[in-house]
């Protein structure tokens, strides 16, 4: 303030004051008594001349101003060169944000002060006329929450870890938005991540891995059974000919299996077992029925059936067979 204040002084009294110095009779009419702006009723004396004490320390009216000129005593071309100069003074005591002193790209606003002037600076700026670039990456911690801190002219940036957003990465990413959990999860948000709560057969960070029951826990407890692995889920397939959801019936091969072939009779004697018999024609020898159309003279048709029998006969032949030891019946 010191240095501003003895630089205006120096401008004012090359200036304004030049013209009250050869003046003694100026001095002593502006020697007076007048009360102290800002001193509650205590009287100061002021001196001719003493522009530094009454305008440049402490502010004064435009009234006092043009008093310590004593611009009343000019005339003609004097007291427009005068009035010219006096006008461009009083606007550096007063309004001084007119000349632009702050940058213009990174200053919010000028604020006028009593012969001076107060840049505030926008986000990132800083200095006197906010000429200088902020760098926020100093400051330890800048970016919360594990992110990295890139500085920019006038700014910077977080590149914010995963789970998190935010200019300064302090914001939880709630991932359960996007349903992460795969294959029937649900999703539990935390701060920085999510938890999925797998569905029976399913394992992994989003429940998309399949669980192999078969090798984890054997779920198939019986002898005659064995476990096949699906995907999310298992099944136990029964051996030696039983069937049913615990292995414990016997399998009618004659359904499942339907062995006998040619006519031949399937039955199930025994557990675990079939047989196949030929009826009395034979196994080679069975009927099959065929439809003929016979066409007359006059074009009419009329049905008639023809039984077919294969050249090869023989008769009452049979086999017999089991469940394979494993056969996937279930």
């Amino acid at each position: 303030m010191k240095l501003i204040s003895a630089t205006i002084s120096a401008f004012l009294t090359n200036g304004v004051l030049g013209h009250l110095a050869h003046s003694e009779a100026k001095s002593e009419a502006l020697t007076m008594l007048r009360v102290k702006r800002g001193n509650e009723g205590v009287f100061e004396e002021i001196k001719a001349g003493n522009m530094e004490r009454e305008c440049i320390e402490e502010s004064c009216s435009k009234h006092e101003f043009d008093e310590v000129l004593d611009l009343d005593e000019l005339s003609g071309a004097e007291l427009s060169s005068r009035t010219r100069s006096s006008a461009q003074d009083w606007k550096k005591l007063t309004n001084r944000c007119s000349f632009r002193p702050c940058d213009h790209s990174n200053t919010k606003t000028c604020k006028n002060e009593w012969n001076n002037y107060k840049c505030i600076c926008k986000e990132g700026w800083g200095g006197g006329k906010c000429e200088d670039d902020i760098d926020e990456c100093v400051e330890d911690g800048f970016c919360q929450n594990g992110g990295t801190c890139e500085n920019k002219q006038g700014g910077f940036e977080c590149d914010c870890a995963k789970g998190w957003m935010g200019d300064n990465c302090e914001l939880d990413v709630d991932e359960c938005l996007e349903s992460p959990c795969m294959n029937g999860g649900s999703c539990t948000n935390t701060d920085g991540d999510f938890i999925c709560e797998c569905a029976t057969g399913w394992t992994g960070a989003t429940c998309s891995e399949d669980i192999n029951e078969c090798e984890v826990s054997d779920p198939c407890m019986k002898s005659n059974q064995y476990c096949i692995n699906e995907v999310g889920s298992y099944k136990c397939a029964c051996r030696g000919g039983y069937t049913g959801n615990d292995c414990d019936e016997d399998l009618n091969e004659c359904d499942v299996l339907k062995p006998c072939k040619f006519g031949a009779v399937c039955a199930t004697p025994e557990f675990n077992s079939f047989t196949c018999s030929c009826p009395e024609v034979g196994c080679n020898n069975f009927v099959e029925e065929v439809v003929v159309v016979e066409v007359t003279e006059s074009g009419s048709g009329s049905n008639s059936t023809m039984v077919a029998v294969p050249e090869t006969t023989e008769s009452n032949s049979f086999e017999t067979g089991t469940a394979t030891e494993e056969s996937d019946y279930y």
